[in-house]
Formats: structure tokens, C-alpha cells, sequence
């Protein structure tokens, strides 16, 4: 077992972009996205495409996400 690992609880699926919730039993429960970003839908500031997961950065405490065709 890495201690670097990330364990997803929920993925949430746009057309072309994801979000997913770490698991709530990890210390700091994180957001991250990835995909398609022309239409700033990722929210992380820039409207570059991510290939990778980036860590979604959000000051209130997140629930749930909708992810549409071009936006979150």
C-alpha cells in the first residue's frame, strides 16, 4: 500500500470532462478533474485541456457535482 495513494469514492462524468471525490476516509477529502476544459468547465482558472487529474481547489465544502456537455 502507497501512502501517496488516492482512493476515489465517486467519479461524475460529463461529455468530455470527469470530477471525483477522494474517499471521505482519508484524512483531507480532495477533489479532483480532468479532460476537456475549452469552456472553463474544470473551474481550476486556465481553459487548457488536463490529461490528468488536477486538484480542484474550493473553499466551501462540496457535496455533490453535475457535469453537463461544456460545464460543471
Amino acid at each position: 500500500n502507497n501512502n501517496n495513494e488516492i482512493k476515489i469514492e465517486e467519479i461524475f462524468i460529463g461529455a468530455n470532462h470527469n470530477f471525483a471525490f477522494s474517499s471521505t476516509k482519508m484524512p483531507n477529502n480532495q477533489i479532483y478533474c480532468w479532460g476537456n476544459n475549452k469552456y472553463f468547465q474544470l473551474g481550476i482558472g486556465n481553459d487548457e485541456n488536463q490529461n490528468l487529474p488536477q486538484l480542484f481547489q474550493f473553499e466551501e465544502k462540496i457535496k455533490k457535482i453535475g457535469c453537463g456537455y461544456s460545464h460543471t
